[in-house]
């Protein structure tokens, strides 16, 4: 790396950006806060200084490098610049307070002293004052004329003619407004170089010094050139007789006539000059209902603020108090009217502000690039970078500092052990053990991935789920998995994770009763938000009245004995692997060698350089999981299914072959797979599981005291005389169930038979009761409407005086599996 500053970034940790340079800690002492500071000298070479008095030598020495590692050597050495002035600036007892350095090639730079005979190469809290300040003073009060040229040198050279002259430093473009003090009742004449900004400077001086200056005028020199100045002017011939002459011959310079009822007429311009936020300490992100976005670089972290909470203190944690005078001039300080309006313009010129570009911690994928966001820092394709140097749609946010991989990748050798550990487990179908170990690899990689799946790992009480997610998962994993159990909410897990690209793993999921069936599924819909990378975003109301965003991008693991997992949209997105006891002659020694593998082959280290390669796999498994998916999905004819398993398959092939696979192999992979329960799994959509739990509903017939339990699904078939009754079968008298008693019972709950369909009422209070529980008690109708073949009934009636809308269901469809 030729660059030397980035040399010495790229080894320090929790380095921030500040106006002057960086500010890291300092790895020559144990160091809790950011003492180290961190900037460029004026020949490009590496300034350190430890503000806990470590030596730089020790810094360096530390960091691994030498001295001449912080100069600049990349064959192009720019031309040594020179110290060839300086000029001080005195407070009024003519202490020095700070410097400007001229150096040749020309430009300039400041520096304030140290105190111990050095100097400070910025100006931070340094009060700014008019150059040659008591002698200005003092000229002023024996009511001498003041000239105010744009440099130091010009101010040099007038004094030297026997004028009295004085300017500010950074040129044109600075003069800052507690200045006008001292000039109160001085007689001023401005000296404007001859190009369009220093006539610029020119006029704002004097609106600035209006009304406090005795008089002022505005003399542009004849004959200058196109950025030619006084100097110029006096080599070229003038003398300091003709430059007084001129200087009474200038008008007063007047107050134009509309700025003249303005209360802040100094620091008012009807043009706002957006060019000022280009280099600004700060990214203006837009602007969204009533709120405004902005992106510090000192913190690295986006400020939300709607137009009252542009206060001063708002204001000044965005940039310093100097930058807002600098920029925004008032009469003694900032104009901060000024500078609010000059934001509002910038934020619409930027346009509306899309919360998913902010990404949190994790592993992502951005155009092509792998990156890694490790909170403080980014390292993209494997180089170390800043977070306010990368080039980005997206916004990387500052975080606490997590460690996602520092590691080198484990082989595809030793990864594939993984496989052999796992199949020690006893899943109910082989083909759980890839899917398990898929789901692991992708992950810690899920910000990165187009799909990402989840898993739930289910079985009866002693099969070792939490042993598995224990000493297996957790460790793999890392420490920036989200572990959580049972009485976790969705809010709690949606607030923790905010924009992280983190896995979680939720132990003893379990619906024990109705109010935890709720939470279970919040928690369901904060998954099937997250499995897709797509445009939806959940928005959670707040107290102020405004929305909050979130876009959850985790991979999640579930885990407990029962499946509360009804709705097709969260059956698809969620692969249900099982788990059962071994054979009780085997189950000991089975699980001893099991735990031998786990305990000798999933140490940190191995289980980092796992992660490692995961990471270093993202752009293969991207490919692979576009070959899996398709190939299911043309397989099986579902894409969801596709989606779902291709991606868990190509994690797993990312452990056999580090190479990107083709269809012919990805064809012959899953052909080796038995897919029976994850296929009849995924074809059970919400409008045949809705149809189903109706017809699986008992109902009691009675007709002269008799009493008879009989399923939805038995009375439509005797209504329809399709069904042969075993009555040794029941335990109510052995009775059979007329057709007329069907009917009526049917007719009583809001369902018919007619004309070889099943008529189902659209809202009869029987069927509510019936999907009381479910997910479709209110518009149980609408998702009937989706069977095919259905008819749509708009007045039927089931019984006297009553008629609803209702969904005609051929019972062809009902009973083809039959």
């Amino acid at each position: 790396m030729n660059d030397p500053i980035m040399k010495v970034l790229e080894r320090l940790h929790n380095v921030k950006k500040i106006s002057t340079g960086f500010m890291s800690r300092c790895p020559s002492h144990k160091d809790r806060n950011n003492s180290l500071s961190i900037s460029k000298g004026d020949d490009d070479r590496v300034l350190l200084k430890c503000h806990a008095s470590c030596a730089t030598e020790d810094v360096v020495s530390a960091l691994g490098l030498s001295m001449s590692d912080l100069f600049s050597d990349n064959g192009s050495r720019k031309q040594k610049s020179t110290i060839v002035a300086t000029y001080d600036y005195k407070d009024e007892k003519g202490k020095l307070l700070y410097q400007v350095v001229r150096y040749d090639p020309k430009k300039y730079s400041q520096r304030r002293p140290d105190g111990h005979g050095g100097f400070i190469w910025d100006l931070k809290g340094v009060q700014r004052v008019l150059y040659r300040l008591p002698e200005l003073i003092e000229a002023v009060k024996n009511e001498q004329t003041i000239l105010i040229p744009e440099g130091e040198a010009d101010v040099d050279r007038l004094v030297k003619l026997g004028l009295h002259a004085t300017t500010c430093s950074g040129g044109a473009g600075k003069w800052r407004n507690h200045y006008n003090e001292y000039l109160k009742g001085a007689k001023v004449v401005i000296l404007p170089d001859a190009d369009d900004p220093g006539r610029r400077h020119a006029e704002y001086i004097a609106k600035s010094l209006y009304g406090t200056a005795q008089s002022i005028r505005i003399l542009e020199l004849p004959g200058l050139k196109n950025k030619q100045d006084v100097s110029d002017w006096l080599r070229c011939g003038g003398t300091k007789e003709k430059l007084i002459e001129l200087a009474k011959e200038a008008p007063i310079w007047e107050l134009p006539e509309e700025l003249l009822n303005k209360p802040e007429y100094v620091s008012e311009n009807n043009e706002v000059n957006l060019e000022i936020f280009n280099n600004s300490p700060f990214h203006c992100l837009g602007y969204s209902h009533g709120s405004y976005y902005y992106l510090p670089f000192q913190s690295q972290q986006i400020l939300e603020l709607t137009p009252d909470r542009h206060t001063q203190s708002n204001l000044i944690s965005l940039a310093s108090l100097d930058w807002w005078q600098d920029n925004f001039p008032g009469k003694y300080n900032p104009s901060w009217n000024m500078a609010k309006n000059a934001l509002f313009r910038k934020s619409e010129q930027v346009g509306i502000f899309d919360p998913r570009r902010i990404r949190g911690c994790g592993a992502w994928y951005d155009e092509g690039r792998v990156v890694l966001h490790h909170g403080d820092r980014l390292v993209i394709d494997g180089k170390l970078q800043l977070l306010t140097s990368v080039n980005s749609k997206y916004i990387y946010e500052a975080a606490f500092p997590v460690e996602i991989s520092g590691a080198t990748s484990l082989s595809q050798e030793k990864a594939k052990k993984l496989i052999d550990i796992t199949d020690f487990l006893a899943w109910e179908k082989p083909v759980y053990s890839r899917l398990f170990c898929g789901w692991i690899v992708l992950a810690p990689i899920c910000g990165a991935l187009t799909w990402r799946p989840h898993i739930w790992i289910t079985g009866s009480a002693g099969t070792g789920k939490s042993w598995v997610l224990e000493n297996i998962m957790r460790p793999l994993l890392g420490n920036t998995a989200l572990n959580v159990q049972s009485n976790s909410t969705e809010a709690g897990i949606r607030q923790h994770l905010r924009n992280n690209a983190f896995p979680v793993l939720f132990d003893e999921f379990e619906a024990e009763n109705i109010k935890s069936q709720q939470r279970i599924q919040s928690v369901l819909e904060l998954i099937r938000q997250a499995s897709s990378e797509s445009t939806a975003t959940i928005l959670k109301g707040t107290q102020s009245g405004h929305a909050t965003s979130f876009q959850i991008r985790s991979c999640f693991c579930l885990s407990s004995i029962g499946v509360n997992v009804e709705q097709h949209a969260d059956i698809s997105r969620i692969s249900v692997l099982t788990l059962q006891k071994h054979h009780p002659k085997d189950r000991i020694d089975i699980f001893d060698e099991l735990k031998e593998n786990v305990y000798s082959t999933l140490s940190k280290s191995w289980c980092a350089e796992f992660r490692a390669r995961a990471i270093h796999m993202i752009p293969v498994i991207r490919d692979n999981t576009e070959v899996f998916s398709r190939t299911i999905a043309e397989r099986f004819g579902d894409q969801r299914l596709g989606d779902q398993l291709g991606s868990l398959l190509a994690g797993a092939y990312s452990l056999y072959s580090d190479d990107v696979v083709d269809y012919e192999i990805a064809e012959k992979w899953i052909s080796q797979q038995n897919w029976t329960d994850q296929t009849v799994l995924e074809s059970e959509t919400d409008e045949m599981k809705c149809l189903n739990q109706i017809l699986q509903h008992t109902l009691i017939v009675t007709e002269d005291e008799r009493r008879r339990e009989r399923s939805i699904g038995q009375l439509v078939s005797i209504a329809a005389d399709m069904y042969e009754q075993e009555t040794n079968n029941y335990n109510d008298n052995n009775s059979e169930v007329t057709k007329k008693e069907a009917i009526a019972t049917l007719a009583r709950t809001g369902i018919k038979v007619s004309d070889d369909k099943l008529i189902i009422s659209d809202s009869h209070i029987g069927i509510k009761k019936i999907l009381k529980e479910s997910p479709w008690s209110k518009n149980w109708g609408r998702i009937l409407k989706r069977i095919d073949g259905i008819t749509e009934k708009s007045a039927f009636r089931f019984e006297l005086g009553t008629r609803t809308r209702a969904t005609g269901i051929p019972l062809a469809k009902i009973y083809k599996e039959n």
